[in-house]
């Protein structure tokens, strides 16, 4: 409802989000903008459970219809990019809620770092005088 969208975006963020709504319904926003711009008003973005929860109805709702589909068909392309990352790296931010996730899921990242260099450039242990007064 929208009493729940303003009490979880805060009156600020609520008002941008509907200016946002307006200037799409209204065709002066194109529809990827609104998506994007739209998702940036959450705190995490397209990993906010209430960006899932809200905009893909407040988009239905609009009567522009052209602007709904391209807008819709976005938004699907988002949410499968995000589900994709979120399983690929085990973020612990949910994802709508079909790809919820819990925190106790998130996967270590094993970094494996270079070995530590031996011998210099010329091949020795740092020591290229005598190989340079060799060559000379």
């Amino acid at each position: 409802t929208v009493e729940d969208m303003k009490e979880r975006l805060g009156t600020v963020r609520y008002k941008k989000l509907k200016s946002l709504t307006k200037e799409f319904a209204n065709g002066s926003t194109l529809p990827e903008q609104y998506v994007d711009e739209s998702a940036s008003i959450f705190d995490k973005g397209l990993s906010d459970e209430s960006f899932w929860e809200f905009v893909p109805d407040l988009i239905r709702s609009i009567p522009n219809t052209m602007g709904v589909d391209e807008a819709l068909k976005y938004l699907e392309t988002l949410r499968m990019a995000n589900e994709m990352q979120e399983r690929e790296f085990g973020g612990a931010a949910a994802v709508g809620t079909a790809g919820r996730k819990n925190a106790t899921s998130a996967k270590k990242v094993n970094y494996v770092l270079p070995a530590k260099k031996k011998n210099g450039a010329w091949g020795s242990n740092g020591n290229s005088n005598g190989a340079a007064r060799n060559a000379i």
